[in-house]
């Protein structure tokens, strides 16, 4: 390994089991220290010193490094290690060669490439500015014309490298978009760059599954019109925030570019103007012979677009010449014409604020009314909740009285369930089980006392019967018989055998009862479990949704206290589970430096979290925090698994979707869990009654509402039927 002597510069060989190490200097003897690895700052490769690493690209990592023989600044780009194979090698030099042979003002030029110890890099000129990536971050989204700009200059790189040398980019996004100082657009990342004769039906499907075309999925035969399907993407996003397609899974985002269209432009956005959102639209057309013929004609179609939405169209640089300085949209936006449209906007809308003042004048006593009737629904509810608590403290007290005749019980019991008819919440359901349960249980009880007297009957009369037999065995033994008596006899036994049929049907018929009662019963104080059992889940997964576990594990150690034994079980395996999340949110939200180091690929590498604040350095290098919540599910997973270090990659997703309230996709996660299940089917009917309410009060919210939970929805087996049970509240809109 060679490094530089940062105070003389001279460069140092130094053997790898120095590495940490201080050592003199031959030079200028002072004492310095040995490099960790390779890639640190002062560290040598080839003819380059590192400076400092910049971000990660398609293949490996990119420094900003000084050439030392012409004392220039570059950017280097580094082979990945697990790239470092004869494949690997062989991409790097092949999109080294086709960065060599382009020249473009829009493209990053390549220097030198080079192998050094089994490093392979490519030194490319050195980019003074941001990738298109991070000013979106900082921005949201790019003015309309600006945007066309941006795309203008990424198309006539594009057009360059198709008509110079037939080579098509395959992963054009804002990662890959520079920006110089002097507002020059840069297309880097030649890493997937293929030649069009190249291509082949085996080879491997390269891209980034957001900005992929759909013939890119498929592995067909792709030409320049790939690039233009990813540039609309790109230009998608540009105008409006928002990625036209977006999922958790590549296999949810490459359907969505088949099947699904995106949501319109100006729906987003109603200020693009509408040629702007046709071209947009035919550049991610789904079919090939859809899109432009090619970057000709896309750029003429943005060139004269750009005549009407540019404040200036001397400043839009005609097709295949480039501006070369930035294009000063400040000053243009103070001419005249623009100053006058905020005017004439600035009267439009203070007519429309007072339009919208009078309309909410008019409908304040509606939402007045509506709101009362909100109260009280809520108050009957608790009404009826507590009568019920009432009437069962009443049944409670007949049922153990016993001098009460059977008939007024059974007639009582029956009164005060069908006052109530059909329950109106699970609470409700919970308290018409358990009076049905004890009803059950008298009539059983009075029927098993019908029971036991019958049997004794029945004993008695067999007693009877033997006796009869043993006088009329006695009386045949006699010398002589009285024939009279003897027929008597007969007769009496005969009466006495029908009725100890007629008490063994009677006891049948009890029995018969008793046993259709007892699975009624059985079943009653199923549904009753059950319900008791949905109830508490739908409880607990609104805590768990919302973070709120101390209050879950308190919920939960309640009903543990009164529960039936049998449910211990279930109630412990939720308590345990409720832990599980505890270790999942606090390693997402405590705060230390455990998890500090942790790369986690394509998105950050950890530095600490702070009271819920996770900070960490994105690929750019710049130095960001956000709360857990807005972390990616790979992010939030390779965290939490770190600091758990016990739990399956399936699981921690599905937990960390749980903390998000996402109970209907943690389901999807795990099928396996049944509760995941129900509790993703309760809450999914609590919302559709919630949505019922809010409707009533303000529809504009109740269909803002119905579109996030029809987006939550995107992707699952569901999703029909979710769209369908939304139908009446997304057409309000």
């Amino acid at each position: 390994m060679r490094f530089q002597c940062p105070f003389c510069m001279y460069i140092i060989k130094s053997e790898p089991s120095s590495r940490g190490y201080t050592l003199p200097c031959p030079s200028c003897a002072q004492s310095v220290k040995v490099p960790i690895n390779q890639f640190e700052d002062g560290c040598v490769i080839g003819d380059f010193v590192i400076k400092a690493r910049l971000g990660e690209g398609s293949i490996g990592a990119v420094y900003r490094a000084t050439q030392i023989s012409l004392d220039r600044t570059v950017a280097l780009k580094i082979l990945s290690p697990e790239y470092t194979n004869a494949k690997g090698v062989s991409d790097f030099l092949r999109e080294a060669r086709a960065a060599a042979k382009l020249s473009h003002v829009n493209l990053v030029q390549a220097l030198a490439v080079g192998e050094e110890d089994g490093i392979c890099y490519m030194a490319m000129t050195y980019i003074k500015g941001e990738t298109l990536k991070a000013r979106m971050k900082r921005e949201k989204n790019i003015p309309v014309d600006e945007a066309l700009h941006i795309i203008q200059q990424v198309g006539e790189a594009l057009y360059y490298a198709w008509d110079e040398s037939g080579i098509i980019h395959r992963d054009v996004k804002p990662d890959n978009i520079m920006i110089t100082d002097d507002g020059i657009v840069k297309l880097t990342d030649l890493g997937l760059a293929m030649h069009h004769a190249e291509w082949r039906e085996d080879m491997e499907i390269s891209g980034s599954p957001s900005y992929m075309s759909p013939e890119q999925f498929t592995g067909e035969k792709l030409d320049t019109r790939s690039d233009i399907y990813s540039m609309g993407v790109t230009l998608y996003q540009l105008l409006t925030g928002v990625l036209p397609f977006n999922g958790d899974t590549v296999r949810t985002v490459a359907r969505q570019h088949f099947e699904q269209e995106p949501v319109s432009l100006t729906k987003l956005n109603p200020k693009i103007p509408h040629k702007v959102a046709l071209l947009v639209k035919k550049m991610i057309a789904k079919s090939q012979e859809e899109r432009f013929a090619d970057m000709e004609e896309l750029l003429y179609n943005i060139w004269t677009i750009r005549q009407k939405t540019a404040p200036n169209k001397d400043m839009v640089p005609d097709v295949h010449t480039i501006s070369m300085k930035r294009l000063d949209y400040e000053v243009q936006h103070e001419s005249i014409k623009e100053q006058q449209t905020a005017k004439k906007q600035a009267i439009e809308q203070k007519k429309q604020s007072s339009a919208i003042y009078t309309v909410l004048l008019l409908l304040l006593p509606v939402f007045a009314i509506i709101l009362l009737v909100m109260v009280l629904n809520a108050n009957q509810k608790s009404k009826r909740i507590e009568l019920m608590k009432q009437q069962q403290s009443y049944l409670s007290k007949i049922f153990a009285e016993k001098n009460v005749e059977r008939q007024f019980v059974l007639a009582e019991g029956k009164r005060v369930l069908a006052q109530f008819g059909v329950p109106q919440s699970p609470d409700e359901e919970a308290l018409l089980y358990k009076m049905q349960t004890s009803l059950s249980n008298y009539e059983n009880r009075a029927l098993q006392s019908d029971l036991a007297s019958f049997v004794e009957a029945q004993k008695k009369l067999q007693e009877d019967f033997t006796a009869l037999r043993e006088k009329q065995a006695a009386e045949a033994k006699k010398p002589k018989r009285d024939d009279s008596k003897e027929k008597e006899l007969e007769l009496e036994g005969a009466k006495l055998k029908q009725h100890l049929q007629d008490l063994q049907s009677s006891i049948n018929n009890v029995k018969n009862e008793n046993n259709a009662l007892r699975k009624q019963l059985e079943k009653q104080v199923s549904e009753a479990e059950e319900a008791w059992r949905n109830n508490l889940l739908l409880k607990v997964y609104n805590l768990v949704g919302q973070a709120r576990l101390k209050e879950a594990s308190a919920l939960l150690e309640l009903e543990t206290a009164k529960a039936d034994p049998k449910n211990a079980e279930w109630l412990a395996a939720k308590k345990a589970w409720i832990e599980r999340l505890a270790k999942i949110l606090s390693s997402l939200t405590e705060s230390g430096v455990k998890a500090a180091g942790l790369v986690i690929e394509n998105e950050c590498t950890l530095i600490s979290i702070n009271n819920g604040r996770i900070s960490y350095k994105d690929p750019s290098g710049t130095i960001k925090d956000s709360i857990w919540t807005e972390l990616s599910m790979d992010s939030a997973a390779a965290i939490a698994q770190k600091m758990a270090k016990t739990l399956k990659d399936e699981e921690v997703r599905a937990d960390i979707l749980a903390l998000k309230g996402n109970f209907s996709e943690a389901s999807r996660l795990l099928p396996e869990d049944q509760d995941f299940k129900v509790a993703a089917r309760m809450l999914w009917q609590q919302a559709l009654d919630n949505l019922k309410y809010l409707s009533l009060a303000d529809r504009k919210k109740a269909t803002a509402k119905a579109q996030a939970l029809l987006k939550q929805a995107e992707g699952s087996p569901d999703y029909e039927k979710v769209k369908t049970e939304l139908a009446p509240f997304l057409s309000f809109e």
